[in-house]
């Protein structure tokens, strides 16, 4: 079971729209860069993958409005790793529905 600070994965997916697509970036541990084509895959290969080996959750920065239905969010990842206790620290963009935003932070 994916577990994401506290969140089950169902929670998760029932925040993200069945549209949702994501690109991460190069260089994320465990080799999780690259497109993400649907919501499970980021559940699943990506958010669970880095779970696994890491303590990490997002630190939302700022909001601004795109338009009345939908807002993008900066902020920051950041973590450490659960064996080693080496830093983690990736940069956070994520655009989505207004409504649904303020459920995930």
């Amino acid at each position: 079971m994916v577990v994401l600070r506290g969140f089950r994965w169902w929670v998760l997916a029932g925040l993200l729209d069945r549209s949702f697509t994501a690109r991460v970036s190069a260089g994320m541990p465990l080799g999780v860069g690259g497109a993400v084509p649907d919501p499970k895959t980021m559940l699943v290969n990506v958010w669970g993958a880095v779970s696994v080996e890491y303590d990490v959750a997002p630190y939302p920065e700022e909001f601004v409005d795109v338009d009345r239905e939908r807002v993008s969010v900066f902020g920051a990842y950041r973590g450490t790793a659960r064996r080693h206790r080496h830093f983690l620290t990736a940069v956070l963009c994520a655009r989505g529905q207004a409504e649904r935003l303020p459920s995930m932070v």
